[in-house]
């Protein structure tokens, strides 16, 4: 088995959620600045995102697990991914999740 590197994938997962409807996703550059930042930001049917990349047996630090946290507590769509399933899986619980608390709300 071939081993992907998180560039590959990152390039997948781009690639992927660009060619959806109502999608922009942009890979953000690695810099000192940006330490903990996600991989992957965007917006996906008007509801930002953000999307940290790992492969293999790779994790992601406190400082991402903290950036990914604090963006899921204000509503966004935030998760760290190992594959492109997992991302587009993420995107689609959100949706699940969305359409229940509208059906929900009476007005």
């Amino acid at each position: 088995m071939i081993k992907q590197s998180e560039k590959t994938l990152t390039k997948k997962i781009l690639k992927a959620l660009n060619e959806l409807p109502k999608t922009k996703a942009v890979k953000r550059e690695a810099s000192a600045v940006r330490n903990g930042q996600a991989d992957i930001t965007g917006a996906y049917k008007g509801t930002r995102f953000e999307i940290e990349v790992k492969v293999g047996y790779n994790k992601p630090t406190k400082l991402q697990t903290q950036w990914l946290d604090d963006w899921k507590a204000i509503g966004c769509i935030a998760g760290c991914v190992w594959s492109l399933d997992e991302t587009m899986l993420l995107l689609l619980n959100f949706e699940k999740q969305y359409k229940k608390k509208q059906r929900s709300i009476n007005f």
